[in-house]
């Protein structure tokens, strides 16, 4: 039996989800153990056709060495055959890498989320788009600002560290104004979908109040059937939703926003978007498995359609260069479609 492990970083597991499923299509008459946050679980099921396969999970930010311990000596599982996500790396030479040594992601897609779940949100999207006139509706999923950063040992530094790692709300709404004013020009309907992690409640009256505040035409709009947080696949599936629809009317898919997990899971569930964009900040030395060499290296062509936009180093916090230049990628690799 052969044991694959991640740590408790979701967003970055989520990253190593095709060298997993890569490493276990090769060794595809092994039996595996995999111990995982217990979110990725019906996402890994939905993905993996092998049946040799057993799962234990962990409540979320729990990751425990000692669990750890106790499945390798219960399993009787032998020092080389215990692996953690991204240690399959090195397993696949053969595989095209990034210069930071991640996989270069498939151009198609290579989680497989339930079928029924996909069919539930296309039908959603379906019928909003019909509640704007017949118009041509498209539609971006947007991720911002989390309240407090992880670094920090006070509120007021975690809130400082949030604003000036994460891209704020505010100028997702600023962004959005501006393409939804150059598109209703071309008689264009321009929907951003909140993929917002936390507590729903917040999501909803943050969302209402930028939307109010910046006076969109197109309200921010807050999908609560989705468990932004916990559950993976239903993201996966909402995301295929999108795409799908996309691919079907010939006009593009687009996400902007904070480089986190949902990114990935876009990339993971559809191949890709059609437009993407990330906004980074602008750290000298990113910490271990941070995702800005990752999100540089792709946009550097590797992923066609993306692109990411970096904080000025001089002026740490300040997003307004990030979202001027993002509008003007944004809009125009829209517009470029139709």
């Amino acid at each position: 039996m052969i044991l694959l492990h991640d740590s408790c970083s979701l967003g970055y597991d989520l990253r190593d989800f095709e060298v997993v499923l890569d490493f276990m299509n090769f060794k595809r008459n092994e039996q595996f153990l995999i111990y995982t946050d217990e979110r990725n679980i019906e996402i890994f099921q939905s993905s993996i056709s092998s049946t040799k396969v057993q799962f234990e999970g962990y409540s979320k930010g729990s990751f425990s060495k000692k669990d750890l311990s106790n499945l390798i000596k219960s399993n009787a599982i032998s020092f080389n055959a215990i692996f953690s996500f991204s240690d399959l790396y090195a397993k696949l030479p053969d595989k095209a890498k990034l210069p930071s040594g991640f996989l270069k992601p498939s151009f198609k897609p290579y989680l497989n989320p339930p079928e029924n779940l996909v069919g539930f949100y296309r039908e959603f999207v379906d019928k909003l788009s019909k509640s704007y006139d017949n118009s041509i509706v498209i539609f971006s999923i947007v991720s911002g600002l989390k309240p407090l950063s992880d670094v920090g040992k006070t509120l007021e530094e975690q809130k400082l560290e949030g604003h000036r790692q994460t891209y704020p709300f505010e100028e997702i709404a600023d962004t959005l104004k501006y393409i939804q004013d150059s598109l209703i020009r071309e008689q264009v309907v321009f929907v951003a979908i909140s993929a917002q992690y936390g507590e729903p409640d917040s999501i909803k009256c943050l969302a209402d109040k930028v939307s109010k505040d910046k006076s969109l035409k197109f309200p921010i709009e807050v999908f609560e059937d989705i468990n932004w947080s916990d559950h993976p696949e239903q993201q996966a599936a909402f995301f295929r939703a999108v795409h799908e629809r996309a691919c079907d009317l010939r006009i593009p898919s687009v996400a902007f926003g904070n480089a986190s997990t949902y990114q990935h899971l876009i990339i993971a569930s559809t191949g890709g978007f059609h437009v993407s964009a990330v906004a980074l900040d602008s750290y000298d030395k990113p910490p271990p498995r941070d995702g800005r060499p990752y999100w540089k290296e792709l946009s550097s062509g590797e992923l066609p359609g993306l692109k990411s936009f970096q904080q000025d180093p001089d002026n740490p916090g300040n997003w307004r260069s990030v979202t001027e230049d993002m509008k003007n990628y944004l809009k125009d690799s829209i517009l470029s479609y139709l």
